[in-house]
């Protein structure tokens, strides 16, 4: 097999995961989903190499761990695979439902801890792209739709937001009042204060 490409991200851990391994399943996570390989490595004629893993066991215990630890937690299918230069651990991580995403690491900043693949490497979201994927799960999601206390909105944010969405559906939301519009979209609630969901990303100091 080549190296690195859209669904499949290959990662030397001998002893313990690589510490960016976040970003990965973040990636796989908010797109089609992918395959992930512990203990390979790339070479240097561009195909994998087996560098195996040390105790497959106990890295398949800190992989799980690592999944339950994003937002939204990560549920995955491993697999072991003994081969004579090692063991390598293979995780198949599907994608998400829309209305669950952004995936980003839980107790970070979403903002900027959100991840998309781009070819054979990780990117990361850009803000629009966020908002976009806020705007269906602020929607959709009511864990979200709490009052969040004390939150400011950042008067910026809000506007480019809603400059957005109007231009990703004109038709529908032409006519309607941009409080309206926010309501509907779950950044407020029906009190007229911030959601959670909508100080996440257009809080003057989201979390």
């Amino acid at each position: 097999l080549k190296n690195d490409h859209q669904t499949v991200e290959a990662k030397e851990a001998l002893d313990s995961l690589p510490r960016d391994i976040a970003q990965t399943m973040s990636a796989f996570a908010n797109g089609i989903g992918g395959v992930l390989l512990l203990g390979v490595k790339e070479g240097l004629s561009h195909y994998f190499e087996i560098t195996g893993v040390n105790d497959p066991s106990k890295l398949q215990t800190d992989l799980q761990n690592e999944s339950a630890s994003m937002e939204p937690p990560l549920r995955q299918a491993i697999h072991v695979i003994q081969s004579d230069k090692g063991a390598v651990i293979v995780a198949e991580f599907p994608p998400i439902p829309k209305e669950q995403r952004p995936c980003f690491k839980s107790g970070t900043d979403l903002g900027t801890n959100s991840f998309a693949r781009s070819g054979d490497s990780n990117r990361r979201l850009t803000r629009q792209e966020v908002q976009e994927m806020l705007a269906v799960r602020g929607s959709k999601d009511h864990s979200l739709l709490g009052v969040a206390e004390e939150a400011e909105l950042d008067n910026g944010k809000v506007a480019e937001f809603l400059k957005i969405v109007r231009l990703s559906n004109q038709s529908r939301y032409a006519g309607l009042p941009d409080e309206d519009l926010l309501r509907h979209l779950g950044v407020f609630g029906s009190n007229g204060k911030p959601t959670i969901a909508g100080t996440l990303v257009l809080g003057s100091n989201p979390r």
